[in-house]
């Protein structure tokens, strides 16, 4: 299970719980952060994406290490040692969770898929 950091109409969640994936779901990213449990995974979700990028503090991404926490943070304001783009575009076509291994290839690490994750697509 997928601890979340979102509103609870977020489309993304609605995906993942509708698919049996998401776990607790959190209002806010330090709630989440600290309720995960040790080498699991936090999706902190942009609820106000494209208008507004999500921020995460310095402290959840030290709580996150400290913990062996994998975190996917959707649209982000920074990173930690990451220049993020000031500006951003709008997709069409926006966000897929692979669902399947047709996409992988033997080499996970150059096929650019991983499964049950969320992958951004390109036209």
């Amino acid at each position: 299970m997928i601890t979340c950091a979102c509103q609870n109409d977020n489309d993304l969640y609605l995906v993942l719980t509708e698919a049996g994936l998401a776990g607790i779901r959190y209002n806010d990213a330090s709630a989440a952060v600290k309720a995960a449990a040790p080498q699991t995974g936090v999706m902190i979700l942009a609820d106000r994406y494209p208008t507004v990028p999500t921020e995460v503090e310095p402290a959840i991404f030290a709580e996150a290490v400290r913990k062996r926490l994998r975190l996917y943070i959707e649209f982000p304001v920074q990173l930690p040692n990451m220049p993020i783009p000031g500006t951003s575009r709008q997709n069409t076509l926006e966000r897929v969770i692979v669902q399947t291994d047709v996409l992988l290839t033997e080499n996970r690490r150059t096929s650019g898929f991983s499964k049950l994750c969320p992958q951004s697509v390109h036209a």
